[in-house]
């Protein structure tokens, strides 16, 4: 799957550096994409910057690391 080219917000060094450190396959910004992970059981419907998929801790740590320098919730 390939990354979308319009940016949705994610400030794009941040969104480089999580593609460094993810990969293209479990970075997603393309808008169907995030559409489908803007809702779920609440009522508040949230559309979200950039859906990741980590595969370890260690990823997580660092997406959390990455998204505290960038000020990005």
């Amino acid at each position: 799957m390939s990354i979308s080219t319009k940016q949705t917000g994610v400030e794009s060094s941040l969104h480089r550096a999580l593609l460094s450190l993810l990969g293209e396959d479990d970075v997603r910004t393309a808008e169907a994409d995030l559409l489908s992970y803007s809702y779920d059981n609440s009522r508040l419907s949230v559309t979200p910057e950039a859906v990741l998929f980590p595969h370890s801790e260690e990823q997580i740590r660092e997406i959390v690391y990455l998204c505290k320098t960038h000020n990005t919730p």
